[in-house]
């Protein structure tokens, strides 16, 4: 179960596509990281069911600002966007890149997947991490990916993808290892 307070935070970020907009207001807010906010709120051992995370090119940082939740695998499903913005772009002083990302949450135990869209892949899905990875990936398009450690979850998240599964043999080298830090490679 959630609690409401946990709820409200997930769904408060809002993102405005117009810069205009954006900067004809000026709001302060206070800001926390989830692992600040889930000790705060969270009961010892409660788990998050879904974590979505769609910050316009900020999920890397709120993803960073998860690392213990996700370390200790207190998230059963993560969703985040991958898009050609904020701290995902090239050219961005200091741009996360999602091979670390996804490196990192490997290590921390989740297998991630590409959504597809209805119209383009039937909505299927597609592996992104570990053996699947390959540097193509790290274009610069809008796209979400839904990761999970929970073998339940997974076996559906398999079920769904597109091509090769899990269930084939594992190549012979181990995969990396992250470290809660490596999310940011810079």
């Amino acid at each position: 179960t959630f609690d409401l307070a946990l709820m409200t935070f997930v769904l408060i970020p809002m993102a405005f596509d117009s810069t205009e907009l954006m900067a004809s207001f000026h709001w302060q807010v206070a800001c926390t990281t989830l692992d600040a906010f889930a000790a705060a709120q969270l009961r010892p051992g409660q788990t998050v069911d879904l974590l979505s995370v769609d910050t316009e090119g900020q999920d890397a940082l709120v993803l960073e600002g998860a690392r213990t939740l996700l370390a200790s695998r207190r998230v059963t499903v993560l969703e985040f966007e991958f898009i050609g913005r904020g701290y995902w772009r090239l050219d961005h002083p200091e741009q996360r890149r999602l091979k670390h990302v996804l490196e990192a949450l490997e290590g921390f135990g989740y297998r991630c997947f590409w959504q597809g869209e209805q119209h383009a892949a039937g909505g299927r899905l597609a592996h992104a991490n570990g053996r699947y990875w390959c540097d193509a990936f790290q274009f610069r398009a809008r796209s979400n990916l839904v990761c999970s450690h929970l073998a339940q979850v997974l076996a559906v998240f398999e079920g769904l993808a597109v091509g090769p599964n899990d269930n084939e043999p594992a190549p012979t080298a181990e995969p990396p290892t992250a470290q809660p830090n490596q999310m940011h490679d810079g």
